[in-house]
C-alpha cells in the first residue's frame, strides 16, 4: 500500500465512521439511498444533497491526509450543510472549532444539530458549553435545565447549571440546584464524592454560600466515610475532599492510614507533606518529601520543597543542594531561582546569588523577588550602584504588576543601602517612605533615628523614634545601642550608660561600634581607665584610626 494512501486511511478513519453514522449506507437500485431507521426513500433533491455531502467529506479526508487541517475542516462544514442530520460529524467538527478557540463557529454547528428531533444529549451538552463560551449564559441555563429534566440521574448537568447560576449572580439558585442533585438516588461513593466537590466549589465561589455549602460537603463526605470504603482510590479522593473544605485533621488521619496500607504512594506522601507544611510541622514534611524523592529521584518537586524546608530551618548548605537539584531537573521552575538566591545570600555567598539571578533574568526576564535579592547581594558587596539598579528594576516590576510588594520592608532595605552608600538625603527619604507605609515599623524607626543621632540632627525626634523601637524589641542590642547613643548626643551620658551596658551584654559577639559608644560615654562620665579598656577591646575587633587616636590621647 502506498504510504500516502495508508496515511489518508489512518487520519480519516474516525470521520469516515462519523459520516457513515450520519445515514449514507448504500445505494440501491432506482438511484435512491436506503437509510436504516429513517424514511425508506430519498427524493432526487435529497439524494443530490447526500451525494454532495459525501463528496465534500471525501475531499476533507484528502485535505487532512495532506495535513491541511484548516481546509479539511471547511470541507467537513460544507458536508454538514448538505447533510445536517449527520450528528457524529457535527460533534467532531464542533470539537475541532472549540480546540481552535472558535466557539462561535462551534455554536453555529451545534445549534443546528441539537435542534433536530433525535438530537442526542451529547450534542446538547456541547451546545451548552459553546453557549457559555460565546456569552449566551441564559441560553446555556435553559439547555442544562432541559437536560436535567430529561436525564435527572446525570450529575454533571447539575454541576454545570449550578455554575451557570453563579455566573448569573443567582447564588441561592446555584445552591438549590446542587441540593437537588443530592436527592437523586445514588449509593456509590463516587457520586457522593462528586456532590462534595460541587459544594466545595460553591463554598469558594460565593461567601454567602460558604457555611451551608461546606455543611453539605461534610455531609456528603460523611456518607462516604460511613460506608467504610476499602478501595485506595476512593479513600484518596475522600482525603482530598476533606482537604478541599479545610478539614485537615480528618484528611491527615485518612492519609496516614492509607500510607500504612498502600506503602510508598507518591500522591499520599505529597498530600501529607502539604498538610505538614501548612501546619508548620517541617520535620514531618521533610520526611514525606524524602519519601517522594526516593520513589522518584527525577521529580523536581520534592527537591524543591526540601530546599524550602531547609531554608526555613536555616540549613543553607542543604537548601542550596536541594534547590540546585530542583533547577537541574526542571530549568523552567522559575520560583526555585529566587529561593536558591536567598539560600546563597543567607550563607554569605553574595556572588553566587547574583549569578543565580542573572541566570534567571536571562531565562525569564526581571521579577520582583529576584531583583530584590540581587540588590541585597550587591549591597553586601558594597556595589551600591548595581544595588540601586536592581532595587529600581524591582520597583518598576512591582509598580506595573504587583504594587502591594512595595511595602515598608522594601523601602527600609532601599534606605539601608543608600545610607551605606553615603547618600544620606535619599536614605532619609526612603526610610520616611517606609514609615509612611507602617508608622510602627521598628527597624525603620531605629535606623532613621540612629542616622539622625549620628549627625546630631533632630535629636528629640530621633530619641522618640528609637524609644518606640526599643519598646517593640526591648532585648534588641542594636536598638539599645541606638538609644544610648542618642542620649549621649543629647548630653545625657548618665542616662545613656545603662542602655549601652545592656547592649554590650546582649550582643551575641563583641561589636566594635557598640564598644566605641560605651567608651565615649564612660569617658564623658570621667571614667577614663574604664573607657580606655573598652576602646582597647573595640580596637582588637577591627582596626579603627578614630579609636586609636582616643587611646593615644593623654587622659
Amino acid at each position: 500500500m502506498p504510504r500516502s494512501l495508508k496515511s489518508a486511511i489512518s487520519v480519516g478513519a474516525v470521520l469516515v465512521a462519523a459520516f457513515a453514522a450520519g445515514g449514507c449506507r448504500h445505494v440501491s437500485d432506482n438511484a435512491s439511498v436506503v437509510v436504516p431507521g429513517a424514511s425508506p426513500r430519498l427524493n432526487d433533491a435529497e439524494l443530490e444533497n447526500r451525494a454532495q455531502a459525501l463528496a465534500e467529506f471525501s475531499a476533507g479526508v484528502v485535505e487532512q491526509s495532506r495535513e491541511d487541517n484548516g481546509a479539511a475542516l471547511e470541507r467537513f462544514v460544507r458536508s454538514l450543510e448538505k447533510d445536517p442530520g449527520n450528528e457524529p460529524l457535527a460533534l467532531e467538527v464542533a470539537r475541532r472549532f472549540m480546540a481552535r478557540q472558535q466557539p462561535a463557529r462551534a455554536y453555529d454547528v451545534l445549534k443546528r444539530s441539537a435542534a433536530l428531533p433525535n438530537a442526542s444529549s451529547q450534542a446538547k451538552v456541547m451546545l451548552g458549553m459553546a453557549a457559555i463560551q460565546t456569552g449566551r449564559v441564559d441560553e446555556a441555563a435553559d439547555i442544562y435545565g432541559g437536560l436535567i429534566a430529561a436525564e435527572p440521574e446525570q450529575l454533571g448537568h447539575y454541576a454545570m447549571l449550578s455554575q451557570i447560576r453563579l455566573q448569573q449572580k443567582q447564588a441561592a439558585e446555584a445552591m438549590r440546584v446542587a441540593e437537588q442533585a443530592t436527592r437523586q438516588k445514588s449509593d456509590t461513593p463516587a457520586a457522593w464524592l462528586d456532590f462534595a466537590a460541587l459544594f466545595g466549589r460553591l463554598a469558594q465561589a460565593d461567601p454567602s454560600l460558604r457555611d451551608p455549602a461546606l455543611a453539605k460537603a461534610r455531609e456528603c463526605l460523611g456518607k462516604v466515610e460511613a460506608a467504610e470504603p476499602k478501595e485506595v482510590v476512593v479513600l484518596r479522593r475522600l482525603a482530598e475532599g476533606y482537604l478541599a473544605i479545610g478539614e485537615q485533621e480528618r484528611a491527615e488521619r485518612l492519609l496516614v492510614d492509607l500510607a500504612g496500607k498502600s506503602g510508598a504512594d507518591p500522591q499520599v506522601a505529597g498530600r501529607l507533606a502539604e498538610i505538614y507544611l501548612r501546619t508548620g510541622r517541617l520535620d514531618e514534611a521533610r520526611r514525606q518529601f524524602q519519601e517522594l524523592e526516593r520513589s522518584n529521584p527525577a521529580n523536581p518537586v520534592p527537591h524543591y520543597f526540601l530546599g524550602i524546608i531547609a531554608l526555613e530551618q536555616r540549613d543553607f548548605v542543604q537548601a542550596r543542594r536541594s534547590l540546585e537539584r530542583a533547577i537541574l531537573l526542571n530549568p523552567d521552575g522559575e520560583a526555585a531561582y529566587a529561593d536558591l538566591a536567598a539560600a546563597q545570600l543567607s550563607a554569605g555567598k553574595a556572588e553566587d546569588a547574583i549569578a543565580t539571578v542573572e541566570k534567571a533574568r536571562g531565562r525569564f526576564g526581571p521579577e520582583f523577588r529576584r531583583e530584590f535579592l540581587a540588590a541585597l547581594a550587591h549591597s553586601n558587596l558594597k556595589q551600591f550602584d548595581q544595588a540601586g539598579q536592581c532595587f529600581g528594576a524591582a520597583e518598576k516590576f512591582a509598580r506595573e504588576r504587583a504594587p502591594q510588594l512595595l511595602d515598608h520592608r522594601f523601602y527600609y532595605q532601599v534606605g539601608s543601602m543608600l545610607e551605606r552608600a553615603g547618600r544620606f538625603d535619599e536614605a532619609v527619604a526612603a526610610l520616611e517612605q517606609s514609615l509612611n507605609l507602617k508608622p510602627d515599623f521598628d527597624e525603620s524607626l531605629n535606623h532613621l533615628g540612629y542616622m539622625w543621632a549620628e549627625r546630631g540632627l533632630n535629636l528629640q525626634l530621633a530619641h522618640d523614634m528609637i524609644q518606640r523601637a526599643v519598646k517593640a524589641e526591648p532585648e534588641n542590642p542594636a536598638y539599645l545601642d541606638s538609644l544610648g547613643w542618642v542620649l549621649f548626643q543629647m548630653k545625657r551620658p548618665a542616662e545613656a550608660l545603662p542602655w549601652l551596658e545592656k547592649a554590650v551584654k546582649l550582643l551575641p559577639e563583641p561589636d566594635e561600634t557598640v564598644l566605641d559608644h560605651l567608651g565615649d560615654v564612660l569617658a564623658a562620665l570621667g571614667k577614663q581607665e574604664e573607657a580606655r579598656e573598652v576602646w582597647r577591646k573595640a580596637l582588637a575587633i577591627e582596626p579603627n584610626d578614630a579609636i586609636r587616636k582616643k587611646l593615644e590621647a593623654r587622659p
